[in-house]
């Protein structure tokens, strides 16, 4: 019993020896994990003291993978940064913005659908597109049809018209009366409104916005980044418009642009009419009986075959009224054309500024197309007496 008890004895203190060995290895770990704290926010605090130093070795780490992204980023931005900013000038959509979706959307200009299709903002055909279509992958269980655009610059334009759409005004339009410089209002009011599915669209732009400090092209103009000729060129085709009986002089030079929603055949002639075009490029239904709103105004859509009685009679507004709210007088009505339901008004309310003239339209059918009298729009674009519309010219709407 006696040893026994010693041997007991003995255990019991083998335990406890092992017990303080155990504590003693937990207080080594406890104190390698603070060592490693330490040295970790030594490393962290060091690296911030030497960043300037990395960022102006940059050169030497080319080859790594977050560097050639920034590079990347930064030549789209150099690169399309001028229609940004004219196209803001226009349409009064922040190049920030515009910027910053055009690199989202196309991944800095290098996707299948900006490299095949020079679609930078993941435009759908939507009705009945009358352009090139291309078919990629996105969201969807089948492949989507995206509209095809001759260059890049024509989708930058094609993004603006998307956005100011009547029909969509119920949707886009409180994003016009945000101030141009409050980028976050309007990353957060395109999510908002659906313009793209995912959850963290709007914190997407913004870090875009930010980390490249795009917010700095929402103060500036044409004139204020002091463009080159040749810079100029580049986004727009310059033409000197003159008839063979008027001498233009330098100064009625008009900027000229391609029009992105171009459709002819090869003879040159439209192969469309330009109201059904125009819907068919606004996703709006030809049938539709909806009054929406063009210039504060409410407008119906001429339906195929109808009579300016036939509208009277569903609108419940005389035929000569209609007649005289929408200068009708000796002219045809035409399929597609907007109705105005009140008189077509002396000044645009519209942010959009200039309007490009598509091939086919006529200085009536752009005056229908903003709700404008087609003398105010003349008076607006003086230049128009010694020179002939012509597709891509840019004309005053205020």
């Amino acid at each position: 019993t006696y040893y026994l008890r010693l041997t007991t004895y003995d255990l019991l203190l083998t335990t406890y020896y092992l017990r303080l060995t155990t504590y003693d290895l937990l207080l080594t770990t406890y104190y390698l994990r603070l060592a490693m704290k330490f040295f970790l926010l030594i490393f962290f605090v060091t690296n911030l003291y030497y960043l300037p130093f990395v960022a102006a070795a940059r050169p030497c780490f080319e080859n790594e993978w977050w560097w050639q992204e920034a590079d990347k980023i930064d030549a789209y931005v150099e690169k399309y940064k001028h229609i940004a900013i004219a196209e803001m000038d226009r349409s009064n959509i922040p190049a920030s913005i515009k910027i910053a979706q055009g690199i989202l959307e196309s991944g800095s200009g290098e996707s299948e659908l900006a490299t095949v299709a020079n679609n930078h903002f993941g435009i759908k055909c939507g009705g009945d597109w009358p352009g090139l279509s291309h078919y990629v992958w996105d969201d969807e269980p089948q492949k989507s049809c995206f509209r095809v655009y001759a260059s890049p610059e024509e989708s930058y334009i094609a993004h603006s018209e998307f956005l100011h759409n009547p029909i969509k005004e119920f949707r886009y339009g409180f994003l016009f009366k945000l101030d141009k410089t409050d980028y976050k209002a309007w990353a957060k009011g395109l999510q908002s409104s659906g313009y793209a599915t995912s959850k963290t669209y709007a914190e997407k732009l913004i870090s875009l916005i930010e980390r490249y400090q795009l917010y700095k092209l929402d103060h500036l103009t044409l004139q204020t980044i002091a463009l080159t000729e040749a810079e100029i060129a580049h986004i727009f085709d310059l033409q000197k418009h003159a008839s063979d009986t008027v001498a233009v002089e330098p100064a009625d030079t008009l900027l000229v642009v391609t029009d992105p929603f171009l459709d002819t055949d090869t003879t040159g002639e439209n192969t469309t009419d330009v109201w059904v075009e125009f819907h068919a490029l606004q996703h709006t239904d030809l049938t539709t009986d909806k009054v929406f709103y063009v210039n504060k105004l409410p407008v119906v859509v001429a339906r195929k075959d109808e009579t300016l009685s036939g509208i009277a009679k569903r609108t419940g507004i005389k035929a000569k009224k209609l007649e005289k709210y929408n200068e009708l007088k000796k002219r045809k009505l035409i399929a597609g054309q907007y109705i105005f339901l009140e008189a077509k008004a002396k000044k645009s309310n519209s942010s959009l500024s200039r309007h490009i003239v598509r091939y086919g339209q006529t200085l009536y059918d752009i005056a229908q197309y903003h709700g404008l009298q087609l003398r105010t729009l003349t008076k607006l674009n003086p230049k128009l007496k010694k020179i002939e519309l012509q597709t891509g010219m840019q004309l005053l709407l205020k």
